[in-house]
C-alpha cells in the first residue's frame, strides 16, 4: 500500500495556533493536546487514505477534499505525482471558508 506524506502548509499551521489559542482561553493543557490528536488523525489517515476526504471544491483541475475531527474541518489537495497531502487550512467547522479558498486559486 502506497503512503503519502502529508503537508501541513503554513497557512494550516497559523489556523492551528488560532485553534490553540482559542481552546487555551478556557484550558491551555487541553489545547495543546487536542491539537496534538488533531494533527495525528490528519496525518494518520490522511497518509494512507488521502481520497476519503469528501470533494469540497474543483479549483484550476483540483480537487480540494475536506476531512472533518470533532468541530474542526481541514481542508487538502492530493498531490498523486509527488505522493503527498497539503493540508491547506483547518477550521472550526462552523467557519466559513470561501474567503480563504480563494485566496488559493492563484497558487
Amino acid at each position: 500500500m502506497k503512503k503519502y506524506r502529508v503537508i501541513v502548509t503554513p497557512n494550516a499551521e497559523e489556523c492551528l495556533l488560532e485553534i490553540a489559542e482559542f481552546i487555551a482561553l478556557d484550558n491551555p493543557v487541553k489545547a495543546f493536546s487536542f491539537i496534538k490528536e488533531l494533527t495525528n488523525s490528519l496525518k494518520k489517515t490522511l497518509s494512507i487514505f488521502p481520497f476519503s476526504g469528501r470533494v469540497y471544491e474543483e479549483i484550476a483541475g483540483e480537487e480540494i477534499r475536506r476531512f472533518s475531527y470533532q468541530n474542526y474541518t481541514s481542508y487538502y489537495r492530493v498531490n498523486t505525482v509527488k505522493n503527498t497531502v497539503e493540508i491547506l487550512f483547518i477550521f472550526n467547522g462552523k467557519r466559513q471558508v470561501n474567503e480563504f479558498l480563494e485566496s488559493i486559486k492563484h497558487t
